[in-house]
């Protein structure tokens, strides 16, 4: 059996016992499951509908776009209202994106992982249908989309379109600014003055943006309506601090400092370590992480941990922000 066989046979298995758990009660034993599937797509899509029919969504008021039902406040960067939506757009956007999205989602998974024996496969079957996996899923959230753009852009050599990427959903959300990452690693043979003549020249078109609608996107900043998780949703440094808090009322200011302090102090160590190692290496003739810097494992797991690190550190997301730890 080829290696491409087993992975399309592993994606029918996984997609298939996913699709049985989207729509079997067992499920609610351990997520937190919406009246309907798919709601994390299915908003943004009534924000493109209104737009398309020319309400304006910069308000902070609930929009009644004539459909007999008011839609929440816009809550994402400006930039997002510019994707195309008509009737025929609408019917695949609702009811086959989102299999599409899973369908290759846990194709491209298998793809990078690419198990060799029994164990791995475990551990992909484990990675896949893990409540926080399943989460997002049945959420169908943005990640799920940055995710699958995070593995196209390792694989992908027209590099523009990576950089596009990155660019595009940046200014629907900031932490896929991690995208560009992809320009220090791309090409082996790129210069560093090629690398800052890149970086410049879309940092200069990222701001022209942002200040040619910078009324839209002040008023973003200033109404956002930031999402909360729960306790047992949260995926952030914060979690244990808040727990401490309520559980055993310690000063949570104190706790942060102590928990954050930890936190780098234990990066620090790690990282002096690995290159503390790789000059060890490099001294015997062995060049092997130089080398590696450019592989496409090496260029998933950078991307992945800097998407990781950024939502851990910096935001309090929900659960399901820990698929970037797959990459």
């Amino acid at each position: 059996m080829t290696i491409k066989f087993k992975d399309i046979l592993h994606t029918l298995v996984i997609f298939l016992l996913i699709t049985f758990l989207l729509y079997s009660k067992i499920l609610s034993n351990f997520l937190w499951v919406m009246p309907e599937l798919f709601t994390d797509l299915k908003l943004p899509l009534n924000w493109l509908e209104c737009h398309s029919l020319g309400f304006d969504l910069i308000t902070t008021e609930n929009v009644d776009c004539g459909t007999g039902k008011k839609i929440s406040q816009f809550n994402y960067g400006y930039i997002f209202l510019s994707i195309p939506y008509n009737g025929i757009l609408s019917i695949f956007y609702r009811d086959y994106l989102p299999w599409v999205l899973m369908f290759f989602f846990i194709y491209l998974t298998l793809k990078i992982i690419n198990p060799k024996n029994k164990l791995e496969i475990v551990l992909v079957y484990l990675a896949l249908l893990n409540p926080s996996t399943v989460l997002l899923i049945e959420r169908m959230q943005l990640d799920c989309l940055f995710y699958i753009a995070i593995i196209f852009t390792i694989y992908n050599r027209f590099y523009f379109i990576n950089w596009f990427l990155g660019f595009y959903f940046a200014l629907i959300k900031f932490y896929p600014i991690a995208f560009l990452v992809t320009i220090f690693i791309e090409d082996r043979n790129r210069s560093l003055k090629k690398i800052l003549i890149i970086i410049i020249s879309l940092a200069l078109v990222f701001f022209i943006y942002l200040y040619i609608n910078r009324e839209f996107y002040s008023f973003m900043l200033n109404n956002m309506l930031p999402g909360k998780a729960g306790y047992h949703f949260l995926y952030s440094l914060n979690a244990i601090p808040k727990i401490f808090k309520y559980v055993f009322n310690i000063n949570y200011q104190v706790l942060l400092v102590v928990f954050y302090s930890f936190f780098i102090f234990t990066t620090i160590k790690i990282y002096k370590r690995v290159n503390q190692e790789n000059t060890l290496w490099q001294k015997k003739g062995n060049h092997y992480l130089n080398k590696a810097m450019y592989t496409s494992d090496s260029k998933v797991f950078l991307i992945g941990g800097y998407f990781s690190i950024f939502l851990f550190l910096l935001v309090s997301s929900y659960a399901y922000k820990e698929i970037f730890l797959i990459l």
